[in-house]
């Protein structure tokens, strides 16, 4: 697993609209949930549909790194910070599990497309495996415990979510119990397949759909877990990325009754699915310059951002056009009843977005289906 270590933390990037973000205007805020079984804290970041009229003109600033002079971070172009709800029919829940040593904004651009598809996405911050837990030098490799509290957190959120949709006075989205979905990305796709496996379909709240980024789950589930699952899984992965190649064949064998399909981005790392070229830019603009981040604790930055921007690997702007067209194709399918699905995207796209660029295995294709691997890898991040 690798991780960006972003800073904790009004200077900053703007993060402009994806061209398959939808028509709804969007609203951010944080959220702080505690869980008395757990003695836990779970802060949370959640975007939701809003109203035009209701937006407060302030966007959502995305804090990174609080120097004694700025506040550096990702400024949105489109979602509006404690904007209220949008008052009309229920929306679905898709909550989103950070990778090791990472955490909720780590893939913004995804988040803030899907709301604005008419979702809500929430994306806690898994205490003790996040960015803060990688900065100070305490995470552990003892990735089970990790995986443990991680399903803990999607519960506490997802009950959260479901017993104070309908309050007035919480000022939270209305939403549709039986329409959840889950996406992991890396160490985050152990969790949110553990709890799929543990969510059955007769319980009250039902997961409908899983996306899975660039998946590790090496001794995080057992094979009876997995066959449990039996729902739509949607899995992204890139070719130079050696977990999603020893990770997603596994996954498509093993996935019980679920109907799995699987894409992969020519030329892309394990760290090409997270906005890391976005966070490199706003250090930069603001006055951090690539030789000083390991001062202020960002050394993995560094090394995620040389990737990112060698000329040898995917376009990184590319990429998380990919991730985000696609993933929000797959979850307007699966929970919205939208007719496209992604194997009908990928067949009505030009040429020009497909060959030689991605490839998809449906589920039709054979499980442990790869595509060629070609032309020279950059350096190798350390997992």
């Amino acid at each position: 697993m690798f991780a960006v270590l972003v800073f904790t933390g009004c200077s900053s990037v703007k993060i402009e609209r994806m061209d398959s973000a939808g028509s709804n205007f969007i609203g951010h805020r944080q959220l702080v949930l505690h869980d008395a079984t757990r003695a836990r804290t779970i802060p949370v970041d959640v975007w939701y549909p809003t109203d035009a009229s209701a937006t407060n003109g302030r966007t959502a600033f995305y804090s990174l790194l609080k120097t004694p002079v700025r506040d550096i971070g990702l400024r949105s172009s489109f979602a509006f910070e404690n904007a209220p709800c949008a008052v009309h029919r229920p929306d679905s829940l898709i909550i989103f599990s950070h990778g090791c040593g990472g955490f909720g904004i780590e893939s913004v651009r995804l988040m803030e497309t899907l709301a604005s598809q008419g979702m809500v996405v929430a994306a806690p911050l898994h205490q003790g495996s996040c960015v803060n837990d990688l900065r100070h030098g305490n995470l552990t490799q003892d990735y089970p415990a990790m995986n443990r509290d991680r399903v803990g957190d999607l519960e506490c959120v997802c009950n959260y979510f479901s017993a104070n949709s309908t309050n007035v006075s919480a000022d939270l989205p209305l939403l549709e119990p039986e329409k959840i979905g889950l996406i992991g990305d890396s160490l985050g796709a152990g969790a949110v397949l553990a709890f799929a496996a543990k969510s059955s379909p007769s319980e009250s709240r039902r997961i409908k759909a899983v996306m899975l980024v660039v998946p590790y789950i090496q001794g995080l589930l057992s094979t009876n877990e997995l066959q449990k699952i039996n729902v739509p899984v949607f899995m992204v992965g890139g070719e130079w990325d050696a977990t999603s190649r020893e990770n997603i064949p596994s996954l498509r064998r093993y996935l019980g009754g679920s109907q799995v399909d699987a894409l992969w981005v020519s030329r892309a790392t394990h760290v090409h699915f997270m906005n890391v070229k976005d966070i490199g830019d706003a250090a930069m603009k603001w006055g951090l310059p690539k030789w000083s981040w390991r001062w202020v604790g960002a050394s993995m930055l560094k090394l995620c951002y040389g990737v990112v921007t060698d000329p040898r690997t995917a376009s990184a702007d590319e990429v998380q056009k990919i991730l985000c067209r696609y993933g929000s194709t797959f979850f307007e399918n699966e929970l919205q009843q939208h007719p496209v699905s992604i194997a009908e995207l990928f067949a009505a796209s030009p040429k020009s977005q497909t060959q030689g660029f991605i490839t998809l295995f449906t589920r039709k294709d054979a499980a442990d289906a790869l595509p060629k691997e070609t032309g020279s890898h950059p350096a190798k991040l350390a997992q």
